[in-house]
């Protein structure tokens, strides 16, 4: 079998998969995790629902999608 290029690695604290929920396409990549991690899922509605309420969010996420 073939290795799967490493596209990133990320850190405490960072984003993935937050465009996903603006195109609503699916993904190629999978992501693995090497050590214990914990993850906050964030439904597309609430996340729209709260970038409404306050648009600098949206901001945040293009900034963590670097």
């Amino acid at each position: 079998t073939l290795a799967s290029p490493i596209l990133s690695n990320l850190s405490k604290g960072d984003l993935f998969g937050e465009l996903a929920i603006f195109d609503e396409q699916p993904r190629s990549a999978t992501a693995t995790a090497i050590t214990n991690v914990e993850l906050i899922v964030i439904q597309r509605e609430k996340l729209v629902s709260m970038i409404k309420q306050n648009p600098e969010q949206m901001n945040e996420i293009i900034k963590g999608h670097k």
